[in-house]
């Protein structure tokens, strides 16, 4: 089941201050039927999410995902949060337990200008002891990418892992990060 699900060209929205429990994504977006973009998710707290608590399809464009607080169940198949579209900010969110990856950004959508921002963020208990706290896939160009000021505890692999699938990378920072 779905807390709140997008499809298919919605623009200008806002998920707020709302609360989900057992779910399998509190939020999802995304759609074959045209882009979803202009949206903030925000303030909302996620409890026994049995896939990732918050997630972008690659019809997604201009999401934020900022101050978010997310928990999974033990046993579960999903990141924490995923994002596949493009122009994507992640801020200030929080990740308690994720499968493989506490943020999983992989960016499938086709934009000559993407931009991706993930930034203040805290991950918490990666249940897959060779995951990761922020793991980038990148499948199509990123024009600006910014990685910053996030904390990742416990077992993790890799704390952040950027895999670049013939794909560009350009304007690049990344720092203070623990």
């Amino acid at each position: 089941s779905y807390g709140f699900a997008f499809y298919s060209c919605c623009e200008r929205f806002s998920v707020t201050d709302s609360y989900g429990e057992d779910l399998r994504h509190f939020f999802t977006i995304g759609g074959v039927n045209g882009v979803s973009r202009f949206g903030t998710v925000k303030g909302n707290t996620c409890r026994a999410m049995t896939d990732s608590f918050l997630d972008a399809h690659p019809a997604a464009e201009f999401i934020t995902f900022d101050g978010n607080v997310g928990e999974h169940e033990t046993n579960f198949d999903g990141d924490g949060l995923v994002y596949q579209g493009a122009n994507g900010v992640i801020t200030g969110n929080t990740i308690i337990s994720a499968n493989t990856a506490g943020i999983l950004v992989q960016p499938f959508a086709y934009h000559t200008r993407n931009s991706i921002v993930i930034a203040n963020n805290i991950v918490s208990r990666v249940e897959t002891s060779s995951g990761y706290g922020i793991l980038l896939d990148v499948r199509q160009r990123i024009d600006g990418l910014m990685i910053s000021g996030n904390v990742i505890h416990s077992p993790v692999g890799f704390g952040i892992s950027i895999n670049a699938q013939g794909a560009d990378i350009f304007q690049t920072t990344i720092s203070a990060n623990s």
